[in-house]
């Protein structure tokens, strides 16, 4: 009796076992169950994100996506709770194919630009291009909400060295010009004919029309320094036109008197006539046979006498000339004060006789 009751209790003892264990086991099924079918629909979820990615053909639209992937709070859960080894390395693995395409898209794009440069003849247009568009493509960089602080920081050092070789070009560029513009400066603009102060106005004028046509702001110092350039010269070339006008004008007044003092010669007596031919003697004291008073250099060059000297004759005052090197000096009768004058006859300098 106590053998059967004793097989009786650990029968049960068994059973009881057998249910708690299939319970158990029932449980960790059900449990293993759940968790194999929130990792599939995660890995659904992945491929979806990731096919959907694939198809977008715009980068704002890619940027969205991959948003979405990585703050996707369902794929957040499966990795903080449940994710195995190998499913976070598959989520890695899709996660990094993503950010790469980013990465290769500003690169590639920087690669454009760079070739597209070099593959010019680097002129003002070119440089100016290529530095529009590299700035353009850091301004993109910047704002780009993918991107680490990191790869961001290599993608700008890139673009800052390809700005750098572009500014260099652009400097060459400037200098350049800025020789051009030293070229055609005079080297003494206050004995400079008025020929060649016009020429030199011309280039200048040339020379300011190409680099406004190029950038104002970018020649602004070099445009600035023709403006003032071209404001001295044109100065220059009045003052010279003026003075023209004053040598025309004396010219033209002594030889009316001339002609005045010819005709009263010819109507006077014999005293009168020495007289006349005295004061004749005088005025012509030059020794010009016209009215247009030159002299010569110590190298054989034509001397125009300055508005002075005509005045002087104008009023039957005689003078004469003395070759001075390249100038020649200029002394009405009766004065202590020769006029140093260039082959214009601008005076460039006063003698104390």
């Amino acid at each position: 009796m106590n053998k059967k009751k004793i097989t009786i209790i650990v029968i049960a003892i068994i059973i009881a076992l057998a249910a708690v264990c299939g319970a158990v086991f029932g449980v960790r099924y059900h449990r293993q169950k759940e968790i194999d079918q929130k990792l599939n629909q995660g890995t659904a979820t992945i491929e979806a994100y990731v096919e959907k990615f694939d198809a977008a053909s715009d980068k704002a639209e890619k940027a969205q996506i991959y948003g979405d992937f990585i703050k996707d709070s369902g794929l957040k859960d499966i990795i903080d709770t449940i994710a195995s080894e190998e499913w976070n390395k598959n989520y890695k693995s899709d996660k990094d194919t993503m950010y790469a395409w980013f990465v290769t898209y500003y690169s590639d794009k920087l690669d454009s630009v760079t070739a597209a440069y070099e593959s010019t003849d680097k002129a003002f247009a070119d440089c100016n291009k290529a530095a529009e568009d590299l700035n353009s493509l850091q301004d993109e960089i910047n704002a780009d909400t993918v991107l680490s602080k990191d790869d961001i920081s290599g993608l700008s050092e890139e673009l800052t060295a390809g700005l750098d070789s572009v500014n260099g070009d652009l400097e060459q560029i400037r200098t350049a010009y800025t020789d051009q513009y030293n070229s055609y400066l005079l080297e003494d603009a206050d004995s400079a004919s008025k020929s060649d102060l016009n020429t030199a106005i011309d280039n200048l004028n040339a020379l300011t029309t190409e680099l406004s046509d190029m950038s104002e702001d970018f020649f602004s110092e070099l445009l600035g320094n023709i403006a003032d350039t071209v404001s001295d010269y044109s100065s220059r070339v009045e003052e010279i036109e003026k003075e023209e006008a004053e040598k025309a004008k004396a010219a033209e007044e002594a030889k009316k008197q001339q002609a005045a003092s010819n005709s009263t010669g010819s109507d006077s007596s014999s005293s009168s006539s020495d007289s006349s031919t005295s004061a004749s003697t005088v005025a012509s004291d030059w020794g010009q046979s016209t009215w247009t008073l030159t002299g010569l250099n110590d190298n054989g060059e034509v001397c125009n006498a300055p508005v002075e000297m005509y005045k002087a004759k104008a009023q039957g005052i005689g003078g004469s000339w003395i070759a001075r090197g390249e100038n020649c000096a200029w002394c009405a009768d009766g004065s202590n004060i020769g006029y140093v004058c260039d082959k214009n006859g601008n005076i460039v300098g006063t003698e104390t006789y």
